[in-house]
């Protein structure tokens, strides 16, 4: 089914909706009516009608329902109204639309609009009526009766990107004919082809005999490029596209040919500029050229939307930011972790901690003004400014839209719930009609939780008082207390009326009260005796009155010693003490007696709000200059948790660690990059900031003002001013290696000036644009600073100049582009220029209305133009650094577009800001989109598709099956909702038997008929029952036919190794080891169902590469079950928890092997021989007699195991395609279900009543098509729930429940777009699930039931690091644990909502590893090809740093040694700090050529410099530190300072020939001319070793040895190496050299030769002294620091350890799956670590 399942259902709306009659039309009691409206008898269709006419349509009309405040909640997806127009004269049709986000969307279309326009909440579309025939090529037939069917689903869907929920109000306005309104979820249409059902009779109109519906009436839909689904006969069915319908309308994404009466006439096609509501009635031969344009069309469009676009691209991550409207309202949340505010149009709640996250509340469509929460917490009120009041009541926890109130007469300013959170009070200045008077009214908010019913008003008062602060009491729900000018007034609803009493102000009168509070303590009792309130005054007076009494009980004049009186502007009462917030900045804590002051903290601005955490331990105040700060009141400390700007932010710009802002505040902020903190403030007096710019190299930025200043300042201080132009500064601009920077003015100066002499090189008058519509962005550089673009000298052109000299190449004028045809020529003006991506050559341009031009650089030729992107303007423009994705900002609204803004491109809107956007702009990696005007806003921006350049542009390249899910750039906030869908599906099917003996080696089982290609299987199971692995082999065939490799993610995907197993290993004799496994960091992401977990018995265990890992979770000990050959796909536990089952699959002669462990003993009880391929899944039986093995995609084969004997019982081929998940039922022993592609939903039953034999009877079940989707579907998970109830998951999706019993589905619900990777269920009543999704979510569902109907509810969502691979949870669900592709192993607790790492790995391939220096091998780090470099605790493996460089991907690292003196403190900087901290330095590699030097105590980078081109593959530190030494891919070694990335020198010596080795010696040899040199060594891929002494003072390199290896002609494999190849060296294994620690002028090398062996080297003899033989070739290399063992590793997964007086050496195969690719010793050489794919082994060295 397309779109979205609906959250309102109601059986009472099936078939459809009489609304007329629902609403009593003919008695105005449900809706009313205005102006001249009557009932009359239309003899066409011979049935009653209401005519609406009269010359303004708006002040004539029909609304349902009566009340604005009230909605219809008509679900219908399908409008149907019958209607005519009245000829000659206007109509206006207005629909109100709620979507399932709460958003109220106003829909309109008229006869009386001509062009399409829209907002964020608002669509106008234009309604033309026209007939076409073969005589009159356009009549105007607008006299017709018409029936208008509206898709509203797909309407919102491709219009404004949200979903529809329902219909709150209907509004017809004059001048038609309304015969009635219709709504249903079904598609009617005038016959029943393609699926539609018939037209109802009471929705249709008469036709006489003889005569076609089409000849007397108009059949409109709108619109008709969607598919739709049809229920008919309680079937839901999929209608196909409807090429017959004449109504076309294009949308926003998706603009094509527009199919009018004078195309049909002329066969001629045009582009519209915007969509519009078009009928055309055609007849005969015409009608074939209408619908042959149409399916055309439809390709194009279907073509267009192949593109596979992350929806949303945009996600709102932190928004900088407070006040708007004012500035009154900042509240503590109740457990005082959070802090909620509103920040202009948006409701932010910001936790308090070091990351200061925020959860933001969008809805609003203009300034917040008000908020308010209950007492709990659940729900939050806030309230929009403008002409017509907007309240939105949320739900907290999950920030979705409860309720929606719209005050149409007043505004609003105060909002007050009561303690309990029925009762909701608002306080509004009517606009109109009221003179100005305040409303206060009371409204029932106990049932807003039900989204089926309105927040209804109890009752509304009008007063001429003044009313500056409304708060309700906490004791009763009824009563309130208000303030304002010359009055405070106690309020009491009564009989539904509200009632005032006025407070006797005796002598104080003609003040202004500021606040007023009840005093503190909740009493439920409602007992009023006693109590007091408190009111303060800007003439800092308190007041305390009496309320029962109502009399002022006292008076106090706060700080009577001030000379003036101390305006006192917000104000809250604790038990022990009263908080003021005041105009002179200070926040103040008094008694409650006000006698003296016990805290007071001085502000920037004004105070004005106070709030007080529950405890009173927390005070939150909020300014008037943009701040809110929270006070300690027990430590007396103060935390500014955010800073803002006050006024619009102009110009906005980003440099690697900051964002620079400047605003019309005056001020100029520097702040942090990741969290958004302000770091700096920068004001200048008499000076007002309009442009600045960052410097691209080095920590400054230039900041241009009103005046024409151009100053230059570093972090704390200007460095220089320029003073060359007289009007304000419209752009400034540096170059990309910051030696030259431009600036522009609006007196139409251009200025270019040289940045190291701080110079002006040139100064150009009558050349930038006068005036100040094009600032801040008047100029710009291309990607290569060689072409400048600036907007003049005219507003309306382009002058492109050479950058070096400032020379004119190219003139641009935007009025010479060809106006359309018909359109009236006007002046346009340009707002915004942008270069394209390189190589493309292009300037995209922005105008005044709304259109985005694409000229050529080099020939100033129009390519191409977009007109309307924004309406009425587009004010900003920016292009992502790939080239994909043109930003555009305009109307308040983002506008996401691809770069080629082609015909029928996809775009996405988005909202949140309340001004006009003054700039947008990407970060270096795009991996964030920064919008700047009244607020600050960060956006993550999803991973972006690959690019390929194409002759006519950047292109996106075709799609494919994706094989890894998308990653998300940061948390996405859960917004819960509520699904039901009943659907009957499913019939009986037949029973496939498909089974084995195991007894005869000569049967044969095949589950298909064609033979035509089969594959033998051969059974290898255990007779005996020693504790042994292999036992006799018996052999059975089983012909299987090979299927496609399943695109879904779920299914294991194998990843081949470099080598196989080694075949001669050499072990050490028991308790004579070198070296013992002592743990493993990492888990397989790649596996699936690869862990296992038992609450019960705290059995906890997982596979990382070739081994299975017991870990006790109490103290982190871990055990190894070591003996498969390949990689560890899959593994299951015993209920029981006694054996533990791990497959792996079969590679070249070696079959799949299935272990099996006792647990207790951790040895291997079996080895099951069966599989010839891969086995993804493993499954016990619930009484564990049974055990399941299922095959991969290359046999099909789904294997039943016996646990009595380990014999094979039955396997069979799978029925319909690949099993992608299979479950036993838990009640019932003998019964189990598979799911996989097809989708297939396999019900499998073992039947054991032969002796012979166990025959597996299959029933698959039907899908029912709303769940196939074209085939597209797969079912991914299963799990059962209580008896006879049973879950599947779909790659799209889908969660559906079924009957096991009838094995048919019953209901089905949507938990988001991504594949469902798992599910798990709890048992005891069934309906609370937990999904995992590839989108990296997990998330808690519950079923409930509403009217006799189940529903789905989502409670919870967590999000993890990767795409889940497995799950498994306690009996209640409460506690489990999860493992993901990024591989890790998270605790997941849904009662707290939380989630803790218990394993933590590398997602990728590690590329190095080195301990940190110092604390005895306490630390370690680590580096990946997932670009991060992680620092490891030894003992707890617990990750203690994680710094990630985005899509880099790190090759190597090296860590500084203990010596080496650093900026922290002036002190040697070892690898722990005083505190015991992780301390030191660190360099990594990258693959493109970058080095990076990260400072492991602060925890971020330090220095970034790129000594190479090509990737790196070994760097190396010098003795001292002060040296880096990096070798590259192409040969070239570079040497460079650490501290300020500066290259000292190049060595070319092995260019051409990969570096493969790097080595430093600890203590240099007494050698000739070497005092005080450093030796090292650079070995290569073509087996040469050159020797180097420096002087790292004097910057010197001396090459004091070359040594080459001799090697045969051909490489391992057999392939003949040819000389001067460069592309053989892959084929070679590499060359290793290592300096002897301590043989000093020893070198220790091994690479491909004529003999496998380990050469020693003297280089005071210059001869090789001894050799050591070894069986494989290694692939690392290192020496221990005591010089005595040498570690090797190899392709054939061995790690290797040589004695090196001796040569003798011992291999140990562990769990390595593959090639060891790193060995190195801890500095201590108590260590040894090898890496082998994403797992780290760490070995304790016993020699």
């Amino acid at each position: 089914m397309a779109g979205k399942e609906k959250q309102f259902k109601a059986s009472w709306q099936y078939p459809h909706v009489n609304v007329f009659k629902h609403c009593q039309v003919a008695q105005w009691r449900k809706c009313c009516r205005e102006g001249d409206v009557n009932s009359q008898m239309d003899r066409d269709i011979k049935a009653t009608v209401y005519k609406i006419s009269g010359s303004i349509p708006a002040g004539n009309y029909i609304q349902f329902p009566k009340s604005t405040s009230q909605s219809l909640n008509l679900t219908g997806r399908y409008m149907y109204l019958l209607i005519r127009p009245l000829r000659g004269k206007y109509f206006v049709i207005h629909l109100e639309l709620v979507t399932s986000e709460g958003l109220l969307v106003r829909l309109s279309f008229s006869n009386l609009f001509k062009e399409f326009k829209s907002s964020s909440t608002w669509l106008q579309l234009p309604y033309i009526i026209g007939v076409v025939n073969d005589k009159l090529p356009h009549v105007n037939g607008s006299d017709n009766w018409t029936i208008l069917c509206m898709d509203l689903l797909c309407t919102l869907r491709e219009f404004l990107r949200c979903t529809y929920s329902h219909i709150k109000g209907i509004k017809l306005c004059g001048n038609l004919l309304v015969r009635n309104v219709f709504t249903s979820d079904i598609y009617y249409n005038i016959t029943e082809q393609f699926g539609a059902a018939r037209l109802p009779k009471e929705m249709s109109f008469h036709v006489p005999k003889g005569i076609s519906f089409s000849d007397l009436y108009n059949y409109v839909t709108f619109p008709v490029h969607t598919d739709r689904s049809v229920v008919k006969d309680g079937a839901l069915t999929s209608l196909p596209q409807r090429h017959h319908v004449i109504c076309e309308a294009a949308s926003m994404e998706d603009v094509q040919p527009q199919v009018t009466s004078d195309v049909a006439s002329s066969n001629q096609t045009r582009q519209p500029h915007s969509p519009h509501l078009t009928a055309v009635q055609v007849s005969g031969k015409q009608r074939t050229a209408v619908q042959t344009k149409h399916i055309s069309n439809l390709r194009e469009i279907k073509v267009a939307k192949d593109i596979n676009w992350p929806d949303p691209l945009l996600s709102l991550e932190r928004v900088v930011g407070f006040g708007g409207s004012n500035t009154d309202h900042v509240i503590f949340t109740k457990d005082c972790r959070e802090v909620v505010f509103p920040a202009h149009s948006l409701v932010v709640a910001m936790e308090i901690g070091e990351t200061r996250r925020q959860k933001i509340f969008i809805g609003h469509t203009d300034k917040v003004c008000c908020l308010a929460f209950n007492s709990d917490n659940s729900l939050l009120a806030s309230g929009q400014s403008g002409k017509s009041g907007v309240i939105r009541v949320w739900n907290y926890v999950t920030r979705s839209c409860l309720a929606l109130v719209t005050l149409l007469s007043s505004n609003i300013a105060l909002l007050s719930f009561s303690h309990s959170g029925n009762v909701m009070c608002t306080v509004g200045r009517e606009v109109t009609g009221g003179g100005g008077r305040n409303k206060i009214t009371l409204w029932n908010t106990s049932l807003v939780h039900d989204a089926s019913e309105e927040v209804a008003e109890l009752a509304s008062s009008h007063t001429d008082a003044d009313i500056s602060r409304m708060r309700m009491a906490q004791f009763d729900d009824t009563r309130m207390v208000s303030c304002g000018w010359d009055n405070i007034r106690l309020w009491r609803l009564r009989s539904r009326a509200l009632k005032f009493c006025p407070v006797n102000l005796e002598e104080h009168h003609q003040m202004h009260f500021t606040d007023v509070c009840f005093e503190a303590g909740y009493h439920d009792n409602g007992d009023v005796t006693n109590r007091f309130i408190y009111a303060c005054t800007k003439t800092g007076l308190m007041f305390e009155i009496h309320y029962q009494k109502i009399y002022v009980n006292r008076v106090w004049q706060l700080l009577p010693g001030n000379p003036t009186a101390t305006p006192i502007n917000a104000m809250v009462i604790h038990e022990a003490f009263c908080v003021t917030g005041s105009e002179d900045g200070l926040l103040r804590v008094w008694p409650l007696d006000f006698s003296n002051v016990i805290l007071e903290v001085e502000h920037e601005g004004p105070v004005t709000a106070v709030d007080i955490s529950a405890d009173g331990m927390k005070i939150l105040a909020g300014t008037k200059s943009g701040s809110v700060g929270v006070l300690d009141a027990t430590t007396k400390e103060y935390s500014t948790i955010m800073r803002s700007h006050i006024g619009l932010i102009r110009c906005v710009d980003m440099a690697t660690q900051h964002i620079i802002t400047c605003s019309t505040d005056g001020t100029i902020r520097v702040w942090d990059v990741l969290l958004m903190k302000q770091l700096y403030d920068f004001r200048v007096d008499g000076e007002v900031p309009c442009c600045v710019r960052c410097h691209p190299k080095e920590n400054s930025f230039a900041c241009g003002y009103e005046s024409g200043c151009v100053q230059l300042f570093d972090m704390t201080s200007s460095l220089m001013e320029y003073r060359h132009h007289r009007g304000m500064v419209s752009g400034l601009l540096f170059t990309s290696t910051g030696s030259r920077f431009y600036s522009s003015s609006c007196d139409s100066t251009l200025a270019m000036y040289n940045t190291g002499s701080f110079k002006l090189l040139k100064l150009l008058g009558n050349t930038v644009v006068m005036g100040t519509v094009a600032a801040p962005g008047a100029i710009i550089l291309d990607h290569n600073d060689s072409k400048l673009a600036i907007v003049g000298p005219l507003p309306h052109t382009i002058t492109i100049l050479d950058a070096d000299n400032l020379n004119e190449l190219v003139r641009l004028d935007i009025t010479a582009t060809p106006t359309p045809h018909g359109a009236t020529p006007t002046v346009d003006i340009i707002t915004a220029l942008s270069f394209s991506p390189p190589m493309i050559n292009q300037l995209i341009v922005a105008t005044t209305t709304g259109s985005v031009l694409k000229f050529d650089t080099t020939s100033g030729r129009l390519l191409s133009e977009c007109p309307q992107v924004h309406s009425p303007q587009c004010s900003a423009m920016a292009i992502s650094g790939c080239g994909r994705y043109l930003v555009t900002a305009g109307n308040k609204t983002l506008r996401v577009s691809p770069y080629s803004l082609q015909s029928g491109s996809r775009h996405q809107i988005f909202i949140g800001h309340s001004n006009m956007i003054t700039q947008v702009m990407f970060n270096f990696n795009n991996s964030r989109l920064i919008t700047a005007g009244e607020a600050l806003f960060c956006w993550n921006v999803q991973p972006l598709p690959v690019f390929s350049a194409t002759p006519s542009g950047w292109e996106v390249e075709p799609a494919h099956p994706r094989h890894a899910p998308p990653l998300p750039s940061t948390y996405k906030p859960v917004t819960a909702h509520t699904t039901s869908f009943l659907t009957p599906c499913g019939k009986e099917g037949h029973f496939n038997s498909h089974a084995s003996e195991n007894h005869s080696a000569s049967d044969h089982v095949s589950s298909s008929d064609d033979e035509s290609h089969t594959d033998d299987i051969i059974i290898d199971h255990d007779s005996g029952g020693s504790e042994d692995v292999q036992g006799r082999a018996e052999e059975t065939s089983l012909h299987v036919t090979p299927r496609t490799q399943p695109v879904s993610l779920k299914y294991y995907r194998w990843q081949s190794p470099e080598a196989a197993v080694a075949e001669q290993q050499y072990l050490a004799p028991q308790r004579q080891e070198g070296a013992t496994l002592r743990c493993v960091v990492g888990y397989n992401g790649r596996g699936r169902c690869n862990l296992a977990w038992q609450s019960i018995t705290g059995t906890f265990a997982y596979s990382c590469g070739s081994c299975v890992i017991d870990e006790n979770l109490s103290n982190g000990d871990q055990t190894y079950l070591t003996g498969h050959r390949q990689e560890v796909s899959t593994i299951a536990l015993s209920n029981d928890g006694q054996y533990l089952a791990s497959a792996c699959g079969g590679h070249g002669n070696h079959k799949g092997e299935i272990k099996i462990w006792r647990m207790k003993s951790h040895k291997c009880k079996k080895t099951l021989l069966f599989h010839a391929h891969q086995i993804t899944l493993l499954a016990y039986s619930r009484d564990d007699h049974f055990l399941i093995s299922v095959g991969d995609h290359q046999e099909n084969v789904l294997a039943l195991w016996s646990t009595v004997d380990w014999s094979l019982l039955a396997a069979t081929e799978t029925p319909s395609g690949v099993i992608l998940d299979v479950s036993w039922d838990p009640f019932i022993a003998y019964e189990c279900v598979s799911c996989g592609c097809g989708p297939s939903l396999a019900f499998w039953l073992l039947d054991e009543t032969s002796k012979d034999h166990v025959t597996l009877n299959v029933h698959e079940a039907e899908i029912p098509a709303a769940l196939r989707h074209e085939g597209r579907a797969e079912f991914t998970s299963v799990c059962y729930s209580t008896e006879s109830r049973l879950f599947a998951g779909s790659n799209l999706g889908h969660v559906s429940l079924w009957d096991t019993k009838s094995n048919t589905c019953t209901m089905y619900w949507r938990c988001g777009t991504s594949e469902i990777m798992c599910l798990t269920c709890e048992h005891h009543h069934g309906n609370v699930l937990s999904v995992g999704l590839s989108d990296n979510q997990l998330q808690l569902w519950k079923l409930t039931k509403s009217d006799q109907l189940p529903v789905a509810t989502m409670n919870a969502s967590l999000q993890l690091d990767g795409s889940p691979t497995g799950a498994v949870f306690d009996s209640d669900l409460h506690l489990g644990v999860v493992g993901t592709t990024g591989g890790t192993v998270w605790y997941a607790n849904w009662h707290d909502n939380a989630t803790v790492r218990l394993v933590g790995g590398h997602g990728n391939k590690v590329s190095g590893v080195s301990s940190l220096p110092g604390g005895g091998s306490l630390f370690f780090a680590t580096c990946s090809h997932d670009g991060t470099l992680r620092v490891w605790l030894s003992d707890s493996l617990q990750e203690v740093v994680h710094l990630k460089a985005i899509n880099k991907t790190c090759t190597c690292l090296a860590v500084c040694p203990v010596t080496v003196e650093t900026t922290i403190g002036g002190k040697p900087e070892d690898g722990v700090a005083q505190n015991g901290g992780v301390a030191g330095q660190c360099v990594v590699g990258y693959d493109d050529g970058v080095l990076r030097v990260f400072g492991l105590a602060e925890r971020k980078m330090r220095v970034k410099w790129q000594p190479h081109k090509r990737a790196i593959h070994h760097i190396s530190y010098s003795l001292t530190g002060n040296v880096v030494i990096s070798g590259s891919r192409d040969g070239l070694v570079a040497i460079s300072n650490p501290q300020t990335g500066v290259v000292l020198h190049m060595i070319s010596e092995h260019r051409g020939v990969p570096i493969t080795d790097l080595s430093v010696a600890r203590n240099p040899p007494q050698l000739p001319n070497m005092d005080g040199r450093e030796l090292w060594l650079v070995a290569s891929g073509d087996r040469r070793v050159s020797v180097w002494s420096s002087d790292w003072s004097k910057a010197s390199c001396e090459l004091v040895d070359w040594l080459t290896f001799p090697g045969p002609g051909v490489a391992p494999d057999g392939t003949v190496l040819h000389k001067g190849s460069k592309c053989q060296f892959h084929l070679l294994p590499p060359s290793l050299a290592r300096f002897s620690p301590t043989h000093v002028d020893v070198i220790v090398y091994t690479g491909y030769g004529l003999h496998c062996c380990v050469h020693f080297y003297s280089l005071s003899q210059k001869q090789v002294f001894r050799t050591t033989s070894i069986n494989y070739w290694p692939t690392s290399l290192d020496i221990s620091p005591q010089g005595h063992l040498i570690a090797l590793g190899c392709k054939e997964r061995l790690l290797t350890i040589v004695d090196y007086e001796e040569g003798s050496y011992q291999d140990y195969p562990a769990g390595h799956s593959d090639t060891v690719q790193v060995v190195k010793f801890s500095d201590m050489g108590d260590i040894l670590y090898t890496l082998c794919d994403n797992s780290v082994y760490i070995w304790t060295v016993l020699l």
